[in-house]
Order: structure tokens, then C-alpha cells, then sequence
């Protein structure tokens, strides 16, 4: 496997340490025995889609494990690729995860948050971003997102022809990838060389409000007699159009929904989580719409197509609702890999992976420059049933104040707080919901833990010097996707979802 040389010390030091400290499992063997070429090896360059869907937590798709059917689309193009089965999310808040995802740094080496305030910060135009490097090969290039966080003026932008946040649900963003698609096709199709392309799409469709349409609450979230007001509101396409003419628009579209909701109730829980299957439900449908549209123009048989999550979402499991920690329900995020004739169908890859892998993966794939100087590790040759060694796994929460982190190592995950400079240590294979903080119960492991938690944020730190960000004004369409979201107002000010109560 390849590996970056920026954090060539960090893995010295950790190699150092953890000699004699304990087993943290075994090495990770895969099913399947192949090899897996990239673009360059046979047939030039491949065309590459990367879906993410925002807020989908892993253990509720049917290809992980969950038994209500809530994603038949899913799981039917995992059974014909690649599913990661430990793929962890660099942080738990939108902006800061995809960053890192597209760019290969950890948080706090790129130095993007959640918007916040009115003056945001965005990417250093200096650190390198993937879309940057399909775009210096002459790939097409193009992006449909939900737009909030992933708005253009924190640099999401780069490298992409095509750029649309104008924000809306998968109902809109989807079709929009389409219609792209279709053009592209009419272009390169009568082309003996066609020029390849690369697509990104982003969904909050499965994000808080949970509002699908009320057929798909009928099948998983029906009974409920309390006073949660899940009714949808069709959102406008122009976010910021609509913000401007009524500010106060989308605040009340989150009044509408979170006003209702009482924590202390256990059946208003199981409601939100009911109505958080639904939308995946709904958004697996709207994806199969948009695969279709790949099959018409006949380029599922060669294109590259990648979907993950930037995060995932609590229902009570630590006393709290959406994502405001770094426990495994709201870090373990599905990674499926389809690449028909170079990924085989059914591959099941235990190896440890993170989002800052997938900037990195994708491009010694496709075959192009590398991203040398990426902190991630590329899994691409894992998809050719290599054994593969474990890595640490980072992540951070991501708000301004950033005070916590979480370190995985094999099967031992150490979760740092900042502020108050305590930590937790759990044994995710006998204890998977983290539930008891081993911390005094394996004292050396919590400080040869630590010290390697120590070393990374060293190490972050040190490169962010590198890449400070930039300051990044909002305009009135991030704002009003935002206000959509549930995290601002006209004021601009942060909104937390409720907590539970004990």
C-alpha cells in the first residue's frame, strides 16, 4: 500500500511506542484473491462518480447487517462490489469531513469548520484538492450538492467545471447529475476516444429534518401518536433566492419539525429514528433513479462508482440526538466500491479505513499524478485482495471549538476531550457501543494511546502550518441552505438539537 511522506515520522513513533504494548487484533485478510488494475495499467483513463449521502450511519443499511429494508439499492450494488466494512469519517460535521475527504488532510491540518458565523474560513487556495487533479488530466469535471456547508466560498469548488450548491433535496440534485450526464453523453458517445469524467454528488436528503415523502414514513415510521409534525415542506431550488425574500423561511420549516419533539419520551425517539430509516428509504430510491440514467447511457459497465457518508447520527445511544460526538454510531460509515471486471463482486474488506483515504484512492485508481503529499493511506490495492496492515484511525469533531478527537487503533478506540483534558478508552470488540470507559482498567494501553493521540495532533498541527485557511464570506445562498439545515438563522447563529434526558 502506498504511504504519504508527510506523516513518515508519526508512523515511526507510533511503531515505537506501541512495541510490547498488546495485540490490537490480527492482520485484516480479505476474501478476494485478485489483482486490481488502475486505469492507467489497461485502458486509460476511467470516468469516476463519488456519491456521498450526507448523515448515513453504516449499521442501518441492509448490506450491513440491518433487516428493515431501508436500502435495496444499496446493498444490490454492494453485492456487485466492495464493501468496507470499517470505513470511519474524519469528523462528525459536514464541512470539516468532506474537506478532508477531498482533500486528503485531516481537520486540523485544513483548518475548515461548520459555518457558524457570517465570516467563515475556507480552504488555503494552496492545498492541493482531488477535483484538482482529475481536472489537470483533462477530465470533465462537475459537482451537484445539497450546498449549506458544502458551499462554493469555503473552496469546494476547486477543481470542479461545474459547480451547483444551490441546495435543495436529492428530488433536485439527482436529476441535476442526470441532465449532466445526458449532456455529457451527447458529446462523447460519437467521440473514439471519449474524454473521461469525474462526478461528485451530495445529498442531505437522510439529514435532520426527517421529512420523506409520506410513503415512505407509511412503511417505516407509521403509529406514532405524538406531536412530532414530520409533514414535508417542499424546499425552494434556489436557496438563495428564497432566503432573501423570507428569511425566516427555513427557521420555522425546523420549528416545524423540532418543535414537537420531547426528548424525555422514548417513543418520540424511536419515532426520529423511525423517521431517519425512512429517508434513507427515500434517498436509496431517488439514487437507484439516478444509477438508471448511468445504465441508459451505457456506462455502467466501465464506470468507476464510489459511495460513502461524511458522518452518521445518534438516536439516544449517548444520551443525545444528531452529531455532536465521535462515538461509532456517528464514525462508522458505509464505503461501497463498484468497478465492474476489477472489483469483485461480493468483497467484503475488514481493513480499517478513514475518509481522509479517499482522495488518495481514487486517484491511483483512475491512474493519475498521485497525491503525494495527502495524509491519507490509498486502500486501492486492498481492492485486489491484499492482506492489508491495520492503521490508525483520526477523527475529530469539528465545531469551532474542536474539543474532541478520536484515535482507533486495531480493535482499541481512545477518545480525547480537549477542554477538559479527560479521555475515554474502549474495546470496541467486547464492547462495540462504547458504553465503558476502560480507561483505569488498562492504564498502559490509555498512555501508549495517548501518546500516539499526542504525536498525530503534533503532526497536524505542524503541516497546518502549511495550509492556514483563508477567510471565507457567506453569500445569501450558503445562509439560506443553512437556515435548512437547522444551523442558523437570519442571524447567522449555531441551533443544537435537543439533548436527551436521563
Amino acid at each position: 500500500m502506498s504511504r504519504p511522506s508527510c506523516t513518515a515520522a508519526f508512523l515511526c513513533l507510533a511503531t515505537a511506542l506501541l512495541t510490547g504494548c498488546g495485540d490490537p487484533g490480527p492482520e485484516v485478510a480479505v476474501i478476494f484473491d485478485g489483482e486490481v488494475a488502475t486505469a492507467a495499467d489497461e485502458q486509460g483513463p476511467v470516468s469516476v462518480i463519488l456519491v456521498s449521502l450526507d448523515t448515513l450511519r453504516a449499521d442501518r443499511l441492509g448490506c450491513y447487517g440491518y433487516d428493515r429494508g431501508t436500502s435495496p439499492f444499496l446493498d444490490k450494488i454492494a453485492a456487485e462490489g466492495a464493501r468496507f466494512t470499517s470505513a470511519s469519517s474524519p469528523s462528525s460535521k459536514t464541512a470539516t469531513s468532506h474537506m478532508s475527504m477531498l482533500s486528503g488532510f485531516h481537520p486540523t491540518v485544513h483548518g475548515v469548520r461548520n459555518c457558524y458565523t457570517a465570516d467563515a474560513l475556507g480552504a488555503n487556495p494552496e492545498m492541493p484538492m482531488l477535483a484538482e487533479y482529475f481536472d489537470a488530466v483533462a477530465y470533465k469535471t462537475a459537482a451537484f450538492t445539497g450546498g449549506g456547508m458544502m458551499t462554493h466560498e469555503l473552496g469546494f469548488d476547486r477543481g470542479f467545471s461545474v459547480y451547483d450548491d444551490a441546495g435543495g433535496g436529492a428530488d433536485r440534485v439527482f436529476p441535476k447529475a442526470a441532465s449532466w450526464l445526458r449532456e455529457y453523453a451527447a458529446v462523447e458517445s460519437e467521440k473514439d476516444d471519449p474524454t473521461p469524467f469525474f462526478l461528485f454528488v451530495h445529498t442531505y436528503e437522510i439529514h435532520d429534518p426527517y421529512t420523506p415523502p409520506m410513503a415512505f414514513q407509511e412503511r417505516f415510521a407509521s403509529g406514532y401518536k405524538g406531536t412530532i409534525n414530520s409533514e414535508r415542506v417542499d424546499l425552494p431550488e434556489d436557496a438563495a433566492e428564497a432566503w432573501k425574500t423570507d428569511p425566516e423561511f427555513y427557521q420555522g420549516v425546523q420549528d416545524q419539525f423540532w418543535g414537537g419533539f420531547q426528548g424525555y419520551l422514548q417513543e418520540d425517539v424511536a419515532q426520529m429514528s423511525n423517521l431517519y430509516d425512512a429517508g434513507i428509504a427515500y434517498t436509496d430510491s431517488l439514487l437507484e433513479e439516478l444509477w438508471k440514467t448511468v445504465e441508459e447511457l451505457g456506462l455502467d459497465g466501465e464506470v468507476l462508482l464510489v459511495i460513502t457518508s461524511d458522518h452518521g447520527e445518534e438516536f439516544g445511544e449517548h444520551n443525545g440526538m444528531s452529531h455532536q460526538t465521535v462515538f461509532e454510531e456517528i464514525l462508522h460509515v458505509p464505503l461501497i466500491v463498484r468497478w465492474p471486471g476489477k472489483v469483485a463482486p461480493g468483497l467484503v474488506l475488514d481493513n480499517p479505513v478513514q475518509g481522509i483515504d479517499l482522495s488518495p484512492s481514487l486517484v491511483e485508481l483512475a491512474g493519475i499524478p498521485s497525491l503525494t503529499e495527502a495524509q491519507g493511506f490509498s486502500w486501492a490495492e486492498s481492492l485486489g485482495g491484499e492482506t492489508v496492515e491495520w492503521n490508525t484511525v483520526w477523527s475529530e469533531l469539528g465545531t469551532p471549538n474542536n474539543e474532541l478527537a478520536s484515535l482507533k487503533w486495531g480493535r482499541y478506540k481512545l477518545i480525547g476531550n480537549r477542554q477538559k483534558q479527560d479521555a475515554g478508552l474502549y474495546d470496541l470488540r467486547v464492547d462495540p457501543d462504547e458504553k465503558f470507559n476502560s480507561i483505569q482498567n488498562f492504564e498502559e494501553l490509555g498512555v501508549h494511546l495517548s501518546k500516539l493521540m499526542f504525536a498525530q495532533e503534533a503532526s497536524n498541527l505542524e503541516l497546518a502550518k502549511k495550509y492556514p485557511p483563508v477567510p471565507a464570506p457567506l453569500g445569501a445562498a450558503a445562509k439560506g441552505a443553512m437556515d435548512a439545515l437547522g444551523y442558523t438563522d437570519g442571524a447567522v447563529r449555531d441551533v443544537k438539537k435537543p439533548e436527551l434526558k436521563d
